[in-house]
């Protein structure tokens, strides 16, 4: 690092209690680079990476999730000159190599990103956040990926949401057998100068059927975001975040 920030934005553990880290780090030279970083069961690095994109400009890993045979998989982005923030994941294998990757432009050529990714326990991967849409501002976007050997990465199928042709970003996300779960952020004012976000839920099939959406809207008609999506006994969700009234924001 140049001692500037260095952030960690997910971690996960394995089955041998080792920890991996992925974030970003400012590294001498460059910009930020997305980075990860594994360390053992007494805390010990066992091997680190890192990916920089063209130009050595910006990019991070938000999040991050294991398979069974300790693959990591990383999602965030990477900034081109042309097309801003570009969404990107990564597969590293055991070693801690990157061996596959993938990066999607949308057709606004401005900022993609993914927020989150998820295992549904049968080997798939799945990967959510949002895309810069010609005329519809930003959209939901939820991606199941093919992972193959470097550098084959491609979708099996993408999913959009788009409410108002506003801004619509997925932030949090969980998986099982059962489907994908969504959630995030989405302006109902058609407004270009004013906004009224909901929390907008989402359920998919493994094959993209969309199975169910729900979307909450206090009784203000303000701002109302989630931050976080937990899955618990019984197939049942949760969802966190704020609500907003006059005077503040409130956790909820």
């Amino acid at each position: 690092s140049r001692n500037d920030d260095d952030i960690a934005l997910s971690i996960a553990m394995d089955a041998a209690g080792n920890a991996i880290v992925a974030g970003y780090l400012n590294n001498s030279g460059k910009q930020k680079d997305a980075s990860w970083i594994e360390y053992d069961a007494i805390g010990n690095p066992a091997y680190s990476g890192n990916y920089n994109g063209e130009g050595d400009f910006n990019e991070s890993a938000r999040a991050m999730v294991q398979d069974a045979s300790g693959n990591s998989y990383i999602a965030g982005y990477a900034y081109t000159e042309t097309d801003n923030r570009n969404i990107f994941a990564a597969k590293i294998n055991p070693s801690g190599n990157m061996v596959d990757t993938f990066l999607y432009n949308g057709t606004n050529d401005d900022d993609d990103e993914l927020n989150a990714i998820a295992n549904d326990g049968n080997g798939n991967i799945y990967a959510c956040g949002y895309t810069k849409t010609t005329g519809e501002k930003s959209n939901f976007i939820l991606i199941k990926f093919n992972f193959q050997p470097y550098p084959l990465a491609d979708t099996v199928w993408t999913r959009t949401y788009n409410y108002v042709n506003q801004s619509d970003k997925a932030y949090s996300m969980t998986a099982d057998a059962s489907g994908i779960y969504i959630t995030g952020a989405s302006d109902a004012n058609t407004s270009d100068t004013l906004d009224n976000f909901d929390i907008v839920t989402m359920k998919f099939s493994s094959s993209g059927a969309l199975l169910w959406t729900q979307r909450y809207d206090d009784a203000l008609n303000y701002r109302d975001e989630p931050v976080k999506m937990i899955q618990g006994q019984n197939n049942r969700i949760y969802v966190v975040g704020r609500t907003a009234n006059i005077h503040d924001d409130d956790r909820s």
